[in-house]
């Protein structure tokens, strides 16, 4: 976990409150009901410069929009998947825990329909920029 991870989630919750029982790192528990948000880390490239480490870091987190497999749970997975990408592209400040973010990109978007899972996922790529503190 990153500087970074715990106030993004933080902002979420804060900002979409819907989501605070809804929203794990990784894999929900094998009990979590429908609609859920599950993240990752996906990259944080090593940035050094000729004095350390730079203090602006990148990275790119995937952030997973999980709902019942039929089309009730698919429109239910765009509305979630759409009200992060209006909260998070674009979004530059303070995040509650105190970590500066220069910039929050939207990169990319896929959708699924999990077979075994009888599960909708749509997937989203962000790309931040954040300073260590």
């Amino acid at each position: 976990m990153t500087q970074l991870e715990p106030g993004l989630v933080q902002l979420i919750v804060e900002r979409l409150p819907d989501y605070q029982p809804k929203i794990f790192p990784t894999a929900p528990p094998g009990n979590a009901a429908t609609p859920h948000v599950t993240y990752l880390l996906v990259s944080k490239p090593g940035d050094p410069v000729l004095s350390g480490e730079c203090k602006l870091q990148e990275t790119r987190y995937q952030f997973d929009f999980w709902s019942r497999f039929d089309d009730e749970g698919l429109k239910t997975a765009r509305i979630w998947a759409d009200q992060f990408r209006t909260l998070l592209s674009g979004f530059w400040g303070e995040l509650p825990n105190g970590v500066c973010v220069n910039n929050i990109i939207f990169d990319d978007e896929r959708t699924f329909m999990e077979r075994d899972t009888r599960l909708h996922n749509i997937q989203q790529d962000y790309l931040i920029w954040y300073y260590l503190i």
